[in-house]
């Protein structure tokens, strides 16, 4: 296939969806504003705290577990991305065999709710699908723009 490339898991790509991947990549939406601990609701505060304690008593009563060390302050950021990221290993841990399914189920279960609400039973006949996925494109680069703004203070 002309413009294709082959990425690290050995899978064929299209230079398009490479360039869209890029592009991805520098959309705002990745981005998240440094927040300190003080401008945090304490309903916030208090409920990373009791999530911390749980998780140092669950720590300590794994069969054999090693003494906890004394760990490192985290911003709210850090701390979000690091629980999205154990969050993510321990369920894949717990249900690896359903974790492809499951993506799969959860991704389209998004796309059908879109289409619900954006491409409606009259717009079948007049709408093609590729202008209904430029629609959503476009949708994606505005709300971006005010996520941009958003962030940039303006």
């Amino acid at each position: 296939m002309e413009g294709a490339m082959v990425d690290e898991q050995g899978m064929e790509r299209d230079a398009a969806e490479d360039d869209e991947s890029s592009a991805a990549a520098d959309s705002p939406f990745y981005r998240l504003p440094a927040v300190a601990w003080s401008a945090l609701d304490v309903e916030v505060t208090s409920a990373v705290g009791e999530l911390a304690a749980d998780l140092a008593a669950t720590a300590r009563a794994w069969p054999g577990a090693a003494p906890l060390g004394d760990g490192v302050a985290l911003t709210p950021v850090e701390l979000a991305l690091r629980l999205g990221q154990a969050s993510g290993q321990l369920l894949g841990a717990i249900s690896a065999e359903q974790a492809d399914l499951r993506q799969v189920i959860a991704t389209l279960r998004t796309a059908l709710a879109l289409c619900w609400d954006m491409y409606s039973a009259d717009e079948t006949g007049r709408v093609s699908v590729g202008q209904h996925m430029e629609r959503l494109r476009a949708s994606i680069v505005e709300f971006e723009a005010d996520l941009r703004q958003l962030q940039d203070g303006a």
